[in-house]
């Protein structure tokens, strides 16, 4: 998921986290004081405007009741290190309601992050992209009401055209296998996948030579 988010995050920056008009670089993401934190994706932004800031992100899968103070910690640790302004956001991949504070208000200390959920996102915002690492995003979002099965369909369908080679488009099919289990989709894909066989012949897969190969010396 990293992996992609890194190669996604130009097209994403507008759809998800309404950023335009931004220049990216990468940072170290290693932060340490007493306690040693790596953030999911951390970069250093400049807007239209001139202005640098850095746009920090973490994902979950599921409702960690810590998480704000989590991103408080990080907070306090980023900008300790770049002395630069922080945009936070916490990009949810679950299939449950988010839970997540998002606020502490004590006293004399107040803090917030913006959390956003992939799930009401329509998915047709992220399959439109040209950049495979995103169409396959399109898994996490929002099908509104139609079958799932045609909407694998389409998200398959999208990664074998637009990825630039065999290897490419059997890579993303995998990741999105991977994917399916955070929607539990696994049969509907599996259905959709069936047929297949253009990019997934069963006969140059190593397992099933190996395992054909068992069969026959014992028929022997």
């Amino acid at each position: 998921f990293k992996e992609n988010m890194r190669l996604a995050l130009p097209g994403l920056l507008g759809n998800i986290f309404k950023l335009k008009g931004v220049t990216l670089e990468t940072l170290v993401t290693e932060t340490q004081h007493t306690t040693e934190r790596r953030p999911d994706m951390l970069q250093k932004i400049k807007d239209t405007s001139g202005r640098v800031y850095l746009f920090h992100v973490e994902y979950q899968t599921n409702n960690d009741h810590e998480m704000i103070y989590s991103m408080a910690e990080y907070y306090a640790l980023l900008l300790r290190k770049h002395k630069l302004p922080i945009k936070q956001y916490v990009l949810y991949l679950g299939n449950e309601k988010m839970r997540m504070e998002t606020t502490i208000a004590h006293p004399k200390f107040r803090y917030s992050y913006t959390l956003i959920s992939l799930i009401d996102i329509n998915y047709q915002l992220l399959l439109k992209s040209k950049n495979v690492a995103e169409k396959i995003f399109a898994l996490l979002g929002k099908f509104d009401g139609e079958n799932p099965v045609q909407v694998i369909e389409k998200i398959v369908q999208q990664v074998i055209h637009f990825s630039a080679s065999e290897l490419e488009s059997s890579k993303y099919l995998k990741q999105l296998r991977i994917l399916t289990q955070l929607r539990k989709l696994e049969t509907q894909f599996n259905q959709v996948m069936e047929p297949i066989s253009t990019f997934f012949k069963e006969e140059r897969d190593f397992f099933y030579k190996r395992g054909l190969k068992k069969g026959i010396d014992e028929g022997i």
